[in-house]
C-alpha cells in the first residue's frame, strides 16, 4: 500500500510538471513581426553600454536596426553591418526550480520534467563596426522562427560584405601597455556565429575588469593610432562540439557525463616584435544543467586568467 501510494504521488507531480511546462510553452513571447522586421527580442551580448540580458524590441529602421526599452534606444547603422546570421539553441525556462527537479529523478519524474521546461529559440548575430572602426558582435535572443526573416531583410541592406580589413601599423611608438583582441578565427571548424561572436565580447569585457592597468582595443580601432598596440591578442578554434543541453537536462545525473558542449582552440599572445609570450592549446567543456552558450563565458574567465599571467612573467623577466 505504502508504494502505491507513493506512485500515485509521484504521478500527480509529475502530471503537474508537464503541465507547468506546456503552460510555460504556451506563454513564450510570440514573435511579432510585421514590413519593419519588430520581434520581442533579449539582448545577450555586444550593444555598447546596454547590459545582457535585457527585454526589448528589434526593429528595422530606414536607416538602422533599432534595440528600445524603456531605458534604452540603441542604434546599428546598416552601412557599419559587415555580417548578419542566425542560429538556434534550446534553453532551460524554469531556470533553478527545474534544475532541482532534474537531479532527484524519481520514477522518471526528473527526466521528463527536465524535457518539459526546454524551449527552442532563435538567435540573431550582428557584426558591425563602430564610428571609431572597431569590431563588435551583438547576439539577439528571439521567439523561433523569427530571425531568419530579420536576417533576409538586413542582408538585402548591406553595402558589403568585404572581411573587417587588418589594422596597418607603421614604425611609429606603439600605445603603452596596451592589447590588440583580434576576432576569433574558426580554421574551417564549423562553429556557429553566436558562439565566435560570443566568445570575443565576453573575452573582451572580462579583460578589461580583470587587468584595469591594460589598454584593450578592439579590431580596427582607429584610436590606437598609428603604431598600433604593444600585444596583440590571436584566438583560432580548431574544435567544436555543440553538444545537447536538452539531453543534459533530461538524463539525470548522467546529464554531467552525455551530451557535453566543448570548445577546443589556440590561444597566442605576441608582442609588437613578434616574440610570443602565450602559446597554448585549451579545451572547455559545459557539463549538467548548464546552458550550451555558457561555455564562452568559462572561455572568457580561463583567457583572462592565462593572458594576465602571461604577460606578469614577461613583466617579471624584463625587469630582472
Amino acid at each position: 500500500m505504502p508504494e502505491k501510494r507513493s506512485l500515485k504521488i509521484y504521478t500527480a507531480i509529475l502530471a503537474c510538471l508537464l503541465v507547468a511546462g506546456y503552460a510555460m510553452a504556451q506563454d513564450l513571447p510570440s514573435a511579432s513581426s510585421s514590413d519593419n522586421g519588430i520581434a520581442n527580442a533579449i539582448h545577450m551580448v555586444g550593444l555598447p553600454d546596454v547590459k545582457p540580458g535585457i527585454k526589448g524590441v528589434l526593429k528595422m529602421t530606414p536607416e538602422a536596426l533599432e534595440f528600445t526599452t524603456a531605458e534604452v534606444h540603441a542604434l546599428i547603422a546598416y552601412n557599419r553591418i559587415t555580417s548578419v546570421s542566425m542560429g538556434e539553441e534550446r534553453t532551460t525556462g524554469w531556470g533553478t526550480t527545474g534544475k532541482v527537479v532534474r537531479k532527484i529523478p524519481i520514477y522518471g519524474v526528473g527526466s521528463m520534467a527536465g524535457l518539459a521546461s526546454q524551449k527552442k529559440v532563435d538567435l540573431l548575430t550582428i557584426e558591425f563596426r563602430d564610428p571609431h572602426a572597431a569590431y563588435h558582435g551583438a547576439v539577439f535572443m528571439l521567439p523561433t522562427k523569427t530571425a531568419a526573416e530579420l536576417q533576409q531583410k538586413i542582408s538585402l541592406l548591406l553595402k558589403s560584405s568585404t572581411p573587417f580589413p587588418a589594422p596597418s601599423c607603421t614604425d611609429g611608438p606603439k600605445t603603452e601597455n596596451s592589447i590588440r583582441v583580434v576576432p576569433i578565427g574558426v580554421d574551417g571548424t564549423p562553429l556557429p556565429d553566436e558562439y565566435r561572436v560570443m566568445m570575443y565580447e565576453h573575452l573582451f569585457s572580462v579583460l578589461k575588469v580583470s587587468n584595469p592597468n591594460q589598454t584593450y582595443f578592439r579590431e580596427g580601432d582607429i584610436a590606437a593610432g598609428a603604431g598600433c598596440t604593444t600585444l596583440t591578442l590571436h584566438i583560432a578554434v580548431i574544435g567544436f562540439n555543440k553538444g545537447n543541453q536538452t539531453l543534459r537536462t533530461s538524463t539525470g545525473p548522467l546529464g554531467h557525463f552525455v551530451g557535453t558542449t566543448s570548445v577546443t582552440f589556440n590561444v597566442k599572445l605576441d608582442d609588437a616584435n613578434g616574440k610570443t609570450l602565450l602559446n597554448n592549446k585549451v579545451k572547455k567543456s559545459i557539463r549538467g544543467d548548464s546552458d550550451s552558450l555558457s561555455v564562452t563565458k568559462d572561455i572568457a574567465k580561463n583567457l583572462s586568467k592565462r593572458i594576465n599571467k602571461a604577460m606578469e612573467k614577461s613583466n617579471a623577466e624584463t625587469k630582472s
